[in-house]
């Protein structure tokens, strides 16, 4: 599993250099060791998302998906400051077990209101 990881980090970085703000393993994955890769759960951060983000990023996340492991999330810092409000499970989950795989810890200062954990369930 750690191969893998590193090599979907060395992917990422040698697509998209000093762009990748960020790479974080989260979620069960981040906490224990496991057998399938489709356990990791990763996001992806990006300094700001554009045509070339997307089509550099889809052989990456193609060949990941191949290995049966869940898709990457790929959002920009702002994206992840902002959406706090819309996914207050996952990010909570962020907080609570990652590892950062590359660059900052961009899930470290956020704060999530428990106010929006009903309207997602909901």
């Amino acid at each position: 599993m750690e191969q893998k990881l590193k090599e979907l980090v060395d992917r990422l970085k040698s697509a998209f250099g000093q762009r990748l703000t960020s790479v974080i393993l989260y979620g069960s994955g981040a906490s224990q060791e496991l057998d399938s890769l489709s356990d990791l759960n990763i996001l992806c951060v990006i300094d700001r998302m554009d045509r070339g983000v997307l089509a550099a990023a889809e052989p990456i996340f193609r060949w990941w998906r191949g290995l049966n492991a869940t898709l990457p999330i790929l959002m920009t810092a702002a994206e992840v400051a902002k959406s706090t409000d819309c996914f207050p499970v996952e990010f909570n989950d962020m907080k609570e077990r990652r590892r950062v795989l590359h660059g900052e810890d961009v899930i470290a200062n956020l704060a999530i209101d428990p106010h929006f954990y009903r309207a997602q369930v909901e």
